[in-house]
């Protein structure tokens, strides 16, 4: 009997074993990645925090002009996250308090995702009052 055959068969089932594991973890790991909406919003809040009038805005922030601030920082938001099928929702709060989303929105398929980001004075400031600004993020359905 020829067992150089037999090897490469075994050879060749071995490769194309290998191959399909490794698309399959592949593709699971792009799902996942596409799925998972914190990855859009991470960017987002990075760029806001680096934006310095924004920041001051936020910093300058009190309950009474909290609303118009948060309204300046959806319109940041929406000019970011293009996707139409993606709604969202910006809150500013106190470092120690919990930003909750207000309302439940009627129109969400899935999950709601947050992420939140603390806005702090920078050096040339003399007072320190840092905010919290929270992004909502949803696929509509």
């Amino acid at each position: 009997m020829n067992k150089k055959g037999w090897m490469r068969i075994v050879e060749a089932t071995m490769a194309v074993i290998i191959i399909t594991g490794f698309v399959l973890t592949y593709t699971a790991k792009r799902e996942k990645a596409e799925n998972d909406l914190t990855f859009i919003i991470t960017p987002v809040l990075e760029e806001l925090a680096e934006d310095n009038a924004i920041r001051n805005r936020v910093l300058s922030s009190n309950k009474e002009n909290i609303g118009n601030i948060e309204e300046e920082i959806k319109g940041f938001v929406g000019y970011r996250i293009t996707n139409p099928s993606l709604g969202y929702e910006v809150k500013i709060c106190e470092i120690e308090d919990v930003c909750i989303l207000g309302e439940y929105p009627a129109d969400v398929m899935g999950d709601i995702y947050a992420v939140e980001r603390i806005i702090s004075a920078t050096l040339d400031q003399n007072i320190f009052l840092p905010k919290k600004v929270k992004i909502f993020l949803w696929r509509i359905a």
